[in-house]
Parts: structure tokens; sequence; C-alpha cells
């Protein structure tokens, strides 16, 4: 179970990721249940149930099938990966991951990871993966998972394509080889899905549109995210969308 304290605005949102308590005292006030992994048949007793969409892939599937489900251009791209002197670097090294993460953040002009995030993350729930080429990180995501579930979702990513001076092919080459050696990661640690963390239905968004087309070059099936929000979360969030653009595509 991964749990976080956002502040959504004068107040204070506990969000539970993958997980559900249905006990109904537990969920008054601002209460979250994030991508719930086997949701109930029905909607719990002072819950309400809400959609997004992502894409995943099947890990139990041999590597060999889920490479072939990936577009031409990102095999050709991977097969380049492998002929680099990229070095692949698995640990929880969460600190040198937020250094770089936020730098790229500050760039892209997005919310950065802060430490009362850091701390929300327990040592057995999360993953770093790093690609680096001659010492320098190119690519950077962080993952969280539940072993229990057998499931991981990507959470954040990064590159260095706005600060580096190396040619923005190469790094772009390293963030598909970092994302394709992380399927391969996860699957050997006999997880069985892998979440691309997202997939914004719908959206005329530019950006949000590309990171679309990246994410479904890896041949992921689309599916619903299913979340329950307390019933005062609901009615706060529903006021939100109507007239604050952060909760809209």
């Amino acid at each position: 179970m991964i749990q976080f304290k956002k502040k959504f605005y004068f107040f204070q949102l506990n969000e539970t990721w993958f997980r559900l308590n249905d006990f109904i005292f537990k969920n008054l006030g601002l209460v979250r249940y994030f991508c719930v992994q086997n949701p109930p048949s029905k909607t719990p007793i002072g819950l309400c149930e809400d959609f997004s969409y992502t894409l995943s892939i099947d890990l139990n599937q041999e590597i060999e099938h889920i490479k072939s489900k990936f577009k031409a251009s990102l095999k050709n791209e991977i097969n380049q990966g492998e002929k680099l002197p990229f070095e692949i670097v698995f640990n929880n090294d969460i600190s040198t991951f937020i250094d770089f993460y936020n730098k790229f953040a500050g760039h892209k002009k997005i919310y950065q990871m802060n430490e009362q995030m850091k701390k929300a993350l327990p040592q057995d729930r999360f993953i770093v993966g790093f690609s680096k080429l001659n010492g320098e990180i190119l690519s950077a995501n962080l993952y969280i998972f539940d072993i229990d579930l057998g499931f991981v979702r990507w959470f954040l990513g990064s590159s260095s394509r706005l600060n580096s001076a190396l040619d923005k092919k190469t790094i772009g080459i390293s963030s598909k080889f970092l994302l394709y050696k992380s399927i391969i990661h996860f699957k050997n640690l006999n997880l069985h899905k892998f979440d691309f963390g997202g997939y914004a239905e719908n959206t005329t968004n530019k950006s949000l549109i590309g990171i679309n087309e990246f994410k479904a070059g890896f041949g992921g099936e689309k599916e619903k995210c299913v979340s329950y929000h307390s019933l005062l979360y609901c009615f706060l969030l529903k006021i939100s969308r109507k007239f604050d653009r952060r909760f809209t595509n």
C-alpha cells in the first residue's frame, strides 16, 4: 500500500494507491483510492466511483511476444540502443532521481517532486531506473509496485534532452531503451502487469497527445483505471472540474 497526503486547495487529501479500504469510518473527509486493482463489483458505501484510462502490458507473455507488438520505429531504436554503450541501472537511489527529475520538471514547468512525496514511498514499493552514457544520466524513471498484486506502474519519467550537450536522438533512444529494459526487469521479478502510468483519453493537448503516442508505441492495451472518492471529495472534485483547468484534459 502506498499513501500520499496531498494539498487540495486549503484541505488535505489522503490518497491510497492500488488498494481499497471499504471500512466506512476510514472514508470520511477527503479520501481517494487511486487505480484500484481488482475493484469490487459494487461501489462500497460512502464512496463514489471514478474512471480514467491507462495502457498496460501483460508480463506473463514471453518477451519476444511483447516486443512483437512494438511499433516498427521503436524496434529499430531499441536495436540501436543495444549497440550503444548505455549503462542501465535499477536501484533505490531516490535522492539522485529527485535531483535529476526536478531539473527536468523545472525546464518543463511542471510539478516537482518534494520531500513529502519522497517520505511517502516505502523502500520496498519503488524502483528507480537510470540510463547512462559515459557516466552521464540521460534518462531516469520512477516506478511504484505491489509485489502481492503483481503490479507495477510507471510513476514519473524524465530525460536530459532539455539540458544536455548530447544530441536529442541519442537521448530519445536512451529513454525508450530504458523503458524496454524496465519491462524485462519487472517481468524477471515475476510481476504480472506493467502499467504505463495513464492515458489521456480524447485530449486535444499536443503535449499529452505526444505522450500518448510514445506509450502506445510499446503496444499496451488500453483499459479503465478505477478509482474511488469519498463523498465529500467527490462533491468538491465535481465543482473543481467545472472551474479549474488543472482537473480537466
